[in-house]
């Protein structure tokens, strides 16, 4: 980075709003496999026992929260019905609101050039309700 980056942000003429960014993961960051040159680690029998209990219970618990929420994911796709007049108004909100923050950052003007509501047209599927799984895919 520049050495003058932090007065740069701090610029609130440059810089007129928050920056929109995205959340980082709440997963932190693990080193896998790491090695230590000669250095020789002490293994115990009962401390790979002891470990290997904690991953499996570990894996367990996440591979079971893992099938719950893929179930109700599938859940809501197939047994969910939404009109088709609410994802147009919603696909639609989404996209103003993604034009008005680009238009914040760069200072231009963002036109639409009805390219949504083409997309949206092209998927069009005469009827006025849909399964959420239809709208998603």
């Amino acid at each position: 980075e520049k050495s003058d980056v932090v007065k740069e942000l701090l610029d609130v003429k440059t810089n007129p709003a928050k920056p929109s960014y995205d959340l980082a993961s709440e997963a932190a960051l693990v080193l896998q496999d790491c090695t230590f040159g000669q250095l020789q680690l002490g293994r115990t029998v009962r401390n790979l026992w002891d470990v290997q209990k904690t991953l499996e219970q570990r894996w367990e618990k996440h591979a079971i929260a893992s099938e719950r929420a893929k179930n109700a994911l599938d859940s809501m796709k197939d047994e969910t019905e939404v009109r088709w007049a609410d994802v147009v108004d919603f696909v639609e909100q989404i996209d103003k609101e993604r034009r008005r923050k680009i238009q914040k950052r760069s200072k231009h003007l963002v036109h639409d050039d009805g390219e949504v509501k083409r997309a949206l047209a092209a998927n069009c599927t005469h009827t006025s309700t849909l399964t959420w799984g239809a709208v998603v895919e």
